[in-house]
């Protein structure tokens, strides 16, 4: 991250709904991370500050936030983006000194150069429960919807490279909203090209996924998918659903089983058996598709 002057402290209503998730976040993590070390549980303060650090900031703000700075916003919400940014990595950096304190004192100096004091004397974020339901529900709800799409294109072999076209049935108008509100960030983070509000049917072109938010449909996945190691893939499944098909099968035919063994047992059998032979024709027909 390069900030080439010390951003301003930006007006509240400059902040948006990441903004204010992850200064909430860090409010909490600083205090649970002080609770713990008062109670002198220095790995817990540790794994707090770890995860706080690598998957709430990086993993998922940092990322999010690009999307501002990389586009056609105004310079209040960029400064308002760079200040959270500059405050919660350099609170991150005094939540981490006990633990590392050269290389955050490094850091330190390295980001402020106006001839501040030194990070050792520095005051040690206090923390607060900033706990807001609706900030945390909607980003959570964000997340998980950019993960649902995540998990297709990772399922699917979709390059990294490639951007995807997704389109989205809300369960609800203010989900629509939500979404809406947030597709910048969406975009961004699941690295689609598009994204409408429609529902489509459920093709070989086309995966889905259901999350809080509504059904996720990716489209027209022929353009994106390498087919030879999705066919390999599925090859390897397939042995394996054949192989645990065939194990629960011959149990079914054992007649010492079936006299010996209760009734409910000998139904979850089938059941799994059932189960098994749904697969294997699923991914029969796929692999097909797939050499068409």
């Amino acid at each position: 991250m390069q900030i080439d002057s010390k951003p301003e402290e930006p007006d509240f209503s400059n902040l948006s709904l990441w903004d204010k998730w992850i200064l909430r976040e860090l409010g909490y993590a600083s205090k649970r991370v002080n609770e713990a070390l008062e109670d002198f549980k220095f790995y817990e303060a540790s794994d707090i500050i770890y995860h706080f650090v690598w998957h709430s900031y990086c993993d998922w703000y940092v990322e999010a936030a690009k999307t501002t700075l990389a586009g056609d916003f105004s310079e209040e919400r960029k400064n308002a983006v760079k200040w959270v940014l500059l405050k919660v990595l350099n609170d991150s950096i005094k939540l981490l000194h006990p633990f590392m304190p050269f290389v955050t004192e490094e850091l330190w100096q390295k980001i402020n150069k106006d001839g501040g004091s030194l990070l050792a004397v520095s005051e040690y974020p206090k923390g607060e429960d900033l706990f807001d339901y609706e900030i945390t529900s909607q980003t959570e709800d964000l997340c998980e919807l950019v993960s649902a799409i995540r998990n297709i294109r990772t399922e699917k072999q979709v390059p990294p490279s490639k951007r995807i076209e997704v389109a989205i049935k809300p369960f609800s108008e203010s989900s629509k909203l939500l979404i809406e509100d947030n597709q910048n960030e969406i975009k961004t983070l699941a690295k689609i090209s598009s994204l409408s509000f429609e529902e489509y049917s459920d093709t070989e072109t086309t995966s889905t996924s259901v999350v809080k938010l509504g059904k996720v449909f990716v489209l027209n996945l022929e353009n994106k998918i390498d087919k030879e190691k999705e066919k390999e893939k599925l090859s390897s499944e397939l042995k394996k659903i054949v192989a645990e098909k065939e194990r629960f099968a011959n149990k079914l035919k054992n007649k010492n089983f079936i006299e010996k063994a209760p009734k409910e047992v000998i139904d979850k059998h089938k059941e799994i058996l059932g189960n098994f032979e749904k697969k294997e024709m699923e991914i029969r027909e796929i692999l097909a598709k797939l050499s068409t």
